[in-house]
């Protein structure tokens, strides 16, 4: 009989040497690009789960690229459009699309929180006296690239700070089975902008482009075009990201019925 007992088994799989190691989970010094903006209503409606509403009739986006040297997952970068929403009255950014570039950031999303990542090629560079980023997936086929014009000193109080919401499916293992697990879960992420030496916040903005890919069923993404003017920040940021909170079970509805809202995905120091 074998002697391996849940006792004896890791945070996550495989138990010969998991692949996730239990939260709070950092990030270190990372390059961050954050384009902001206004998109249309009808394709997010799409996307949001019922019960979740957009914040407003122009809903806004956050398209976050990040590059990250030094965290729990080793060097990698990411990329993530969240939507500002509204769940049972708290205000919060729906996690809609995301891409990383390293498979335990990518089963960490998934296997802990419901953050349906993808592997995808993404950099953050500065190239002359612009930040440039891009997201391609599969390689050569852009998703999104965002330059932004280093011109003054940005605000960390501006950042945005609603937490995280992501919607976690996990299929059943037999046939016509229902999801194994279908939730939605608050995702609480503390980000503050680090400190220069001179005792500045290290954010930045200016004038900002986005360029989305082509629309279609291979790139949902494209939906959410800009209408109106893009803001823009770069910011260099430490991060941690602990456990979620289950704000509904779609299998036990008396889960998550008195949860309040949680720390928001970005805050200024």
């Amino acid at each position: 009989m074998g002697r391996l007992t849940p006792d004896r088994m890791t945070f996550s799989g495989p138990t010969w040497g998991g692949l996730i190691p239990a939260p709070p989970h950092f990030y270190r010094n990372s390059k961050n690009l954050l384009i902001s903006y206004e998109t249309h209503l009808d394709p997010v409606l799409d996307l949001l789960p019922e019960e979740v509403e957009p914040l407003s009739d122009a809903p806004r986006v956050v398209l976050w690229f990040q590059d990250t040297p030094f965290s729990t997952w080793g060097p990698h970068q990411g990329c993530y459009a969240f939507i500002e929403c509204v769940f049972r009255g708290n205000p919060y950014f729906f996690e809609a699309f995301l891409w990383v570039t390293s498979d335990s950031a990518l089963a960490a999303g998934r296997e802990l929180w419901g953050d349906s990542k993808k592997l995808a090629d993404i950099s953050v560079d500065c190239v002359a006296e612009e930040i440039v980023a891009s997201l391609e997936r599969p390689t050569g086929c852009a998703i999104a690239t965002a330059r932004m014009r280093l011109e003054r000193w940005g605000d960390p109080d501006a950042l945005p700070a609603h937490p995280g919401l992501c919607l976690k499916i996990i299929p059943g293992a037999e046939r016509g089975q229902p999801p194994a697990v279908l939730q939605l879960v608050r995702d609480d992420m503390a980000a503050h902008a680090v400190v220069g030496s001179d005792g500045r916040p290290e954010v930045y903005t200016g004038p900002a482009t986005l360029t989305l890919g082509t629309q279609g069923a291979l790139d949902p993404l494209a939906s959410l075009t800009p209408i109106g003017p893009i803001e823009a920040t770069y910011a260099l940021m430490h991060v941690e990201l602990d456990y979620g909170t289950i704000l509904k079970d779609y299998h036990d509805p008396s889960i998550g019925q008195s949860v309040t809202a949680g720390d928001g995905v970005l805050a200024g120091d």
